[in-house]
């Protein structure tokens, strides 16, 4: 799993555990199989925009919460490339 997805999978269960929230109600929130929501969160499938905002809405959440430390993420590739 790619590490842009680890974050994004992390921040999305934190939340999910926050608010006591299934993953077959979040897949309903993103009009997906509880299936394709699962390719999703174990990366085999990347996430669509329109599912990140979806749910940031749905956990009302700033959109932020959910792309947290992928900065990061994107200056650690940045950096390799230059090497």
């Amino acid at each position: 799993m790619n590490d842009y997805l680890k974050v994004l999978r992390a921040n999305i269960l934190a939340e999910f555990g926050r608010q006591e929230i299934s993953r077959a109600q979040a897949a309903g929130w993103v009009n997906i199989s509880a299936a394709s929501f699962g390719t999703r969160l174990n990366g085999t499938t990347d996430f669509r925009i329109g599912e990140l905002m979806t749910l940031a809405i749905k956990l009302q959440v700033p959109f932020s919460t959910i792309v947290e430390g992928l900065d990061e993420v994107v200056l650690e590739a940045i950096k390799s490339e230059e090497s």
